[in-house]
């Protein structure tokens, strides 16, 4: 697999517009993840390493909101990507002669969390984008 963590993870923890979250990035770069798990080919030593990465960046998403208040939207979305990220793990586990080969149930739960988590990241974008034009007006 062509996914490096150095370089898919590395300018996740920048500031975010509103219309760009730092979850968003996260977000995608775990969607790549996905895709990787789905294929047989997958070397497992490099997938392992970008799941551990990506579980690093989303610790440090976490902390920096650690302190803000979140709306509600936020919050179901930042469960969703813990799922994720849990879900990720398990990939990462499923390893057979080198390559990751995840059983039916389990791409049947990242694909379904991956689009609860996209679904829950729009609702979180609109929410922002509507706060902020409440606050310019």
């Amino acid at each position: 697999m062509l996914l490096c963590g150095t370089l898919i993870f590395s300018n996740l923890t920048a500031a975010a517009s509103p219309t760009q979250l730092k979850e968003e990035g996260w977000l995608n770069q775990a969607s790549l993840l996905v895709d990787a798990a789905k294929g047989s080919n997958t070397a497992a030593t490099q997938f392992i390493k970008d799941v551990r990465e990506s579980r690093t960046q989303l610790r440090k998403i976490m902390l920096s909101a650690r302190n803000v208040p979140l709306t509600s939207e936020h919050r179901a979305l930042h469960s969703t990507l813990v799922l994720l990220d849990v879900l990720l793990k398990s990939a990462a586990a499923c390893q057979t002669a080198g390559y990751i080969v995840c059983p039916p149930m389990l791409m049947s739960q990242l694909n379904t969390i991956l689009k609860n988590a996209y679904q829950n990241l729009d609702k979180t974008k609109s929410k922002l984008i509507e706060s902020t034009a409440g606050k310019s007006q």
